[in-house]
């Protein structure tokens, strides 16, 4: 009786122990995707800051594009702050951004703690029109060209 009862708890700690480990390698396939960022280079603005844009988190809504961004900067701001990341709206059409959140970080990309946190309501939102040849003509381009590769 001794034996089988041990033969029994082998079998329990064997199915559990497999168990773990599916568990465990299916945790290890989401987690990249939860809260973390493929931020893609798409060029240096004028003042050298490198300007990134996630296209995993782009998305369409009613005629818009909503899209997050991260730059580096080359050199700290006048608060301190190394980089900053924004959650923005386009308008492919107009071809014009609006900024609705931006935070910005003591470290490059966008790591430790938030220095500052803002959400721009709708009487704070303006629409940027940008000039050709800008950082932010060609984040609108891009944006565009891979919101019309979505339909």
């Amino acid at each position: 009786m001794y034996a089988v009862r041990r033969s029994e708890l082998k079998l329990k700690a064997n199915l559990s122990n497999r168990f773990l480990a599916v568990a465990l390698a299916l945790l290890l396939l989401v987690i990249p995707s939860i809260g973390l960022s493929e931020w893609v280079e798409v060029g240096t603005s004028y003042n050298n800051n490198i300007v990134y844009l996630d296209f995993d988190r782009i998305r369409q809504h009613e005629g818009h594009v909503y899209f997050w961004t991260l730059v580096n900067y080359l050199e700290p701001d006048s608060d301190g702050d190394f980089s900053s990341t924004s959650y923005n709206k386009a308008d492919c059409g107009k071809w014009a951004i609006v900024l609705l959140k931006l935070s910005t970080f003591k470290q490059h990309d966008g790591i430790g703690e938030i220095a500052s946190d803002l959400s721009f309501t709708k009487q704070m939102q303006t629409w940027i029109y940008p000039e050709k040849n800008t950082i932010t003509d060609l984040l609108l381009t891009h944006i565009c060209d891979f919101s019309a590769s979505m339909k």
